[in-house]
């Protein structure tokens, strides 16, 4: 019987008596706490400046930062969502001081104070340095593409615009010369009734069409494309997930799964986002550890092979970074070492270079010999190579097999400085050192880029558009993903006083 049944006591039907502060609701290691305290600490002067002593009364920008935080951390980006929340959710309420904004100001709050989201993400930093999560020891960098806010089928194509430029311009010619051989040519050119002054409506709208095609031509040229999307023209076709896609390439220099760096744009290619993350690493590395030479001398580095340039070693050693970045000729060897291509035997990485006596030698032993310099321009910089040349390759029963030379002799370009940095490289992965630095680049900054994309964002694009939008956007994944981490770790060191450590930390200038 159903009667007989043991079940807790509702009190549906019964007034409950609730805590008279919302903080009494909210667990001592929630996260809400920790945004609450962080933000508490944070210097929001480039915030205040934002806002004018004249004119109505407006929400006051901190609440509004926690709210903000707090709904991106649970994944919560739509306006209108994160507005409900702070009628209905209780965290919300605790962190929004009561305020019960509407989505449009949550939306404007957040596009209008986008660009100081940098800002706070280098307080953020300073607080995980000081409490001591990171020590900008041991690094990694590595970039991912996140969905940019546009679908993949409303694109413009110049070749197709060029094509509808060009039957525009012959309809409209057309137009004019049936104008000239009939009679009543003033009524077809001008209109019938008209004053002579107007055209017609189909010539007009032809005009008007055409004009546009010009404009959106004179976008794609000056966004430097063949395509883009009308809605979202600085999107890029980018291939991830075994797709290609709208998307933004999203940059991160991270230590022990805390982000200390970002970037994000809309080149496909990483190895061209390297040297702006390690100016800005190097800025703060300069201001926590207080050096202004080399801030990041012997810091650790691991990277993948798409990092790999001669341009980007030469800047890791300018920066004096201890480098480790794989070629992608390692995967080649690596693959030749397993038998799954064919041997390789005349390629260049066979030939062995000898600083002693500036030579190379031959997969047979034969000496190749400087014969001259050269200069080569490159897309953006420009390359020095000395070519070394073969000297007995006539002799030499590999000749055809070696070289397709008009001559006969084999040449080898070395790049001054690039090969001298790569092959330093080369010998420190085979290093345990190492090897234990790529191991670490794969359980560092790849679980990061995971949790961002799953906890914030849910597999789902930005919700803004545009470079500086989305740049924005994603400074905001990285900030909540720090605030995040911070909790963990005062958890994960039975810290009794979670809140006050945060508390008795200065961001703000003196």
């Amino acid at each position: 019987m159903l009667n007989r049944k043991r079940f807790f006591n509702s009190a549906s039907e019964q007034g409950q008596l609730l805590p008279t502060y919302t903080s009494d609701l909210v667990p001592e290691d929630h996260l809400a706490r920790v945004i609450n305290e962080v933000v508490d600490v944070l210097d929001l002067t480039p915030l205040y400046q934002k806002y004018s002593s004249e004119g109505g009364k407006t929400y006051h920008p901190k609440p509004m930062l926690k709210i903000l935080f707090y709904a991106y951390a649970e994944g919560i980006r739509s306006s209108r969502k994160i507005s409900k929340a702070c009628r209905e959710n209780f965290v919300f309420i605790y962190l929004s001081a009561g305020y019960k904004p509407d989505h449009r100001t949550i939306s404007d709050f957040r596009k209008n104070n986008i660009n100081i989201v940098k800002q706070l993400f280098k307080q953020i930093v300073k607080l995980c340095y000081q409490l001591g999560m990171i020590t900008i020891g041991k690094i990694s960098i590595d970039g991912t593409k996140i969905k940019a806010n546009a679908s993949n089928n409303n694109v413009i194509r110049k070749d197709d615009l060029e094509k509808e430029l060009t039957n525009i311009e012959e309809q409209i010619s057309q137009m004019f010369t049936e104008a000239e051989s009939v009679d009543k040519q003033e009524d077809i050119t001008y209109g019938v009734d008209k004053t002579g002054e107007e055209l017609p409506d189909d010539l007009q709208k032809t005009q008007a069409r055409k004009r546009k095609i010009k404009e959106l031509l004179a976008e794609l040229d000056k966004q430097g494309v063949d395509k883009m999307n009308l809605h979202e023209p600085e999107a890029r076709f980018m291939k991830h997930h075994g797709r290609i896609e709208l998307s933004y390439n999203a940059q991160a220099v991270t230590e022990n799964q805390v982000i200390i760096a970002y970037n994000l744009n809309n080149n496909e290619v990483d190895k061209d986002q390297l040297e702006p993350l390690i100016d800005e690493l190097e800025e703060t590395a300069s201001e926590l550890l207080e050096k202004d030479e080399y801030p990041l001398e012997n810091v650790k580095a691991a990277t993948d092979a798409g990092y790999n340039s001669g341009k980007n070693l030469k800047r890791l050693n300018k920066a004096k970074i201890d480098a480790y970045i794989p070629s992608e000729l390692s995967k080649v060897q690596a693959k030749e070492r397993h038998g799954e291509i064919p041997p390789r035997r005349f390629t260049k990485d066979k030939f062995r270079y000898h600083e002693k006596g500036n030579y190379y030698e031959c997969p047979t032993g034969k000496k190749l010999l400087p014969v001259g310099k050269r200069t080569v321009k490159l897309a953006t910089y420009t390359r020095d190579e000395v070519v070394y040349k073969g000297q007995a390759c006539h002799q030499c029963p590999y000749q055809k097999d070696c070289t397709t030379s008009k001559t006969g002799y084999r040449q080898v370009s070395r790049f001054s400085d690039y090969d001298r940095l790569r092959e330093q490289i080369d010998q420190k992965l085979k290093t345990e050192i190492g090897k234990a630095m790529l191991k670490y680049r794969l359980k560092d900054i790849e679980p990061t880029f995971a949790q961002i994309k799953q906890a914030v964002f849910g597999h789902s694009p930005f919700l803004l558009s545009g470079v500086r939008k989305t740049n924005g956007e994603f400074g905001l994944s990285c900030i909540v993903h720090n605030i995040k981490k911070i909790r963990t770790y005062l958890i994960s060191t039975n810290n009794n006083t979670i809140l006050a450590d945060i508390a008795t930390l200065k961001l703000r200038p003196t």
